[in-house]
């Protein structure tokens, strides 16, 4: 009874094709959109939360004006888990002959782990060698860490862990290679970019004839991020602002907050897009199921006179409009996974498909299937066999 009811719907939708595909069109772009803003929106903020937290529960990060030599007066404050200090600055040497463009990063880790946060570098890896000892950080030894594209250049053929390099200008700095790091992956043209540099922060200020830089950007890990955010206000309002100052100051939860709040806000326009294709795929199978009752009145007549009971008219009519609900969702829920694979394979994130929303999905869908084509059924199983008949 099943089968010969869906052939009966399919028959019908076959000879309405220019109909059929329109309400088949708009259920597909409002299911695959809906399914799209899902996973891609649940994987990226998946993506969001760990490269904001990098990896740690809690952190506030921010830029202070304090003297290298203070940094361990903060590392040493109550709610201080772990420290990492971060500056950069271009500076044109001459290294063992070379003059090439050169980025030095001068930092304090104090869990010898890197992580960096600001824009210049977007990962640190040592793929040779190891981080700064701790000695050497305290007392600014003459030790660097160098990228895999300086190391090509000064030592094609060979290690270079325990190698030195040499810097020239009016003075002369002797540094030993004691770690290897691979290349910035925002940098594509190594050549562009030159050297790349890392020294203790103390060594940046005792080895090299700049001034230091007074600004530092400063990264604290931590488990209590209020108590943190009160310790180093309280610690910086104690101090002279000419030399300590916060410029600015921000924690994990809120850089998770305002980004995800925007990729929300961003989200809700094509939310409303989609719903407004499923409306329209609606009002679609209303008037396709109104047409259907119209053209098959004869067929309705003589089906009720031979017993047909009003539900059975009701059911048959409002299986058309769950069967084309039920195409368009399932190519639209096709298209939607496999765009959103697509997209995150594009933004190198873990894809991330949630079950459950997709089910809610469904259900919505053929709400509206069963919403819009509701009307029509019910008109069909309250015709009037007797007016139907005479009316042929």
């Amino acid at each position: 009874m099943l089968v010969r009811l869906i052939k009966i719907n399919l028959s019908f939708f076959l000879t309405k094709k220019i109909q059929t595909l329109l309400i088949l069109l708009s259920l597909c772009i409002g299911v695959a959109s809906i399914t799209i803003v899902i996973i891609t929106g649940m994987s990226y903020k998946r993506y969001l939360s760990m490269k904001l937290t990098k990896g740690y529960d809690s952190f506030v990060q921010g830029s202070f004006l304090i003297p290298s030599e203070a940094i361990y007066e903060l590392g040493a404050l109550k709610n201080v888990d772990g420290i990492h200090v971060i500056n950069n600055e271009s500076i044109q040497f001459k290294i063992n002959g070379y003059s090439y463009p050169s980025r030095f990063y001068s930092t304090y880790n104090s869990e010898k782990e890197m992580v960096y946060f600001n824009d210049d570098i977007t990962s640190f890896d040592i793929v040779r060698g190891e981080y700064f000892s701790e000695y050497d950080q305290r007392i600014g030894g003459n030790v660097c860490i160098i990228d895999e594209y300086t190391e090509s250049i000064l030592f094609p053929y060979e290690n270079s862990i325990g190698k030195t390099i040499t810097l020239e200008d009016e003075e002369t700095f002797v540094f030993t290679i004691v770690g290897v790091m691979k290349n910035s992956e925002n940098k594509d043209n190594s050549e562009l970019r030159g050297f790349e540099i890392i020294i203790p922060l103390l060594t940046y200020k005792q080895f090299i004839r700049y001034d230091e830089q007074p600004n530092k950007n400063i990264l604290f890990i931590t488990n209590d991020i209020d108590g943190l955010t009160v310790d180093l206000y309280r610690y910086f309002g104690n101090k002279d602002s000419t030399y300590y100052r916060i410029n600015n100051i921000t924690n994990s939860n809120e850089l998770i907050k305002d980004n995800i709040k925007l990729l929300d806000n961003n989200n809700i326009f094509i939310l409303l897009f989609a719903v407004v294709c499923l409306l329209n795929a609606g009002v679609g199978i209303f008037n396709t199921m109104t047409l259907a009752v119209k053209e098959r009145e004869k067929e309705i007549g003589i089906k009720k006179a031979i017993g047909a009971k009003n539900k059975n008219i009701l059911h048959e009519f409002l299986l058309g409009s769950i069967l084309i609900t039920l195409i368009g969702m399932t190519i639209g829920l096709g298209l939607g996974i496999v765009i959103s694979y697509m997209i995150t394979d594009i933004m190198d994130i873990s894809l991330i498909v949630p079950f459950t929303s997709l089910i809610l999905i469904t259900i919505f869908t053929l709400f509206i299937g069963i919403l819009f084509g509701l009307f029509p059924a019910y008109t069909a199983s309250k015709l009037n066999p007797i007016i139907l008949i005479r009316k042929e």
